[in-house]
């Protein structure tokens, strides 16, 4: 009596798991596209390729995202396990960036929680500069950001204020860039940091050093929704160039032991995205 029972369970859950499997395998790739549209503001798609399980979005705007390319690779086992985890690349003019991406099935139609795992983005710093709360010279370089683990709460995002959305950095983001030049090739040296949390005021906190390099910097800035405060010591050495020395002279605060202190606060009216 036990054993037939066994079957028709066993026959219900390979035709229910069918069914699932069917449906999502079929489902076309614009219903998700006008899903993401009406769940996260402000985004907008273009042309959308290819099949559920791979594909390509091109022309995606989103803040101050603009013309970028979205493409994936979604992970068919993990739909056995009741989890949508897919492999996401996005690259743009000046941003390429990848990582792998998960949330419960149930939530497909209508995310609320993603849980981002092993993210990495490589971002032109002379792209950042225009955020920056004040004129900044010509600065080149590249800034990778690495993301172990993060778990995005889009109803919080979408709830936040768009000029300063606050994410959950449980694990803190890292970064490191490679060689920065400023104004006529200047080289500052190589930085690494990372960005955590801090809890009063609610913000960020960006710590930063340098290695071996022309400058020896380390430091801290905080960013909340008010004000940026910054607070680093720069050590020159004998690589240092005599031009950089004179912009020290000019810019730092010179202490006894012949460092530099750079100690700054600003007001904001910070956080506008700058116009395309």
């Amino acid at each position: 009596m036990l054993m037939p029972i066994i079957r028709c369970l066993f026959l219900c859950f390979v035709f229910s798991l069918s069914l699932i499997v069917g449906l999502i395998s079929f489902l076309p790739i614009s219903v998700i596209a006008h899903s993401l549209q009406k769940n996260i503001p402000n985004l907008i798609m273009g042309e959308v390729t290819g099949s559920w399980w791979q594909g390509q979005i091109n022309n995606v705007t989103w803040q101050p995202l603009r013309q970028a390319s979205v493409s994936w690779n979604l992970d068919r086992m993990a739909i056995l396990q009741g989890q949508v985890v897919a492999k996401i690349d996005l690259t743009q003019q000046s941003i390429t960036a990848s990582t792998e991406v998960s949330l419960p099935l149930s939530q497909l139609m209508e995310p609320r929680k993603v849980e981002i795992t092993g993210a990495q983005a490589k971002v032109g710093i002379d792209q950042l500069t225009p955020f920056a709360p004040y004129p900044l010279p010509k600065i080149v370089g590249t800034v990778t950001i690495f993301v172990d683990q993060l778990e995005l709460d889009l109803t919080q995002l979408n709830n936040a204020s768009p000029q300063f959305p606050m994410l959950d950095l449980t694990s803190p983001m890292r970064f490191s860039t490679s060689d920065i030049m400023v104004l006529e090739g200047l080289s500052l040296g190589q930085f690494s940091g990372q960005i955590a949390n801090i809890i009063d005021p609610e913000g960020y906190k960006i710590t930063l050093e340098s290695g071996l390099g022309p400058l020896n910097i380390s430091g801290y800035s905080v960013l909340t929704s008010h004000d940026i405060k910054s607070q680093y010591v720069v050590k020159s050495s004998p690589k240092t160039d005599p031009q950089l020395t004179k912009l020290l002279d000019m810019m730092g605060q010179r202490l006894q032991n012949g460092d530099y202190s750079f100690n700054t606060a600003y007001t904001c009216l910070l956080y506008t995205s700058p116009s395309p």
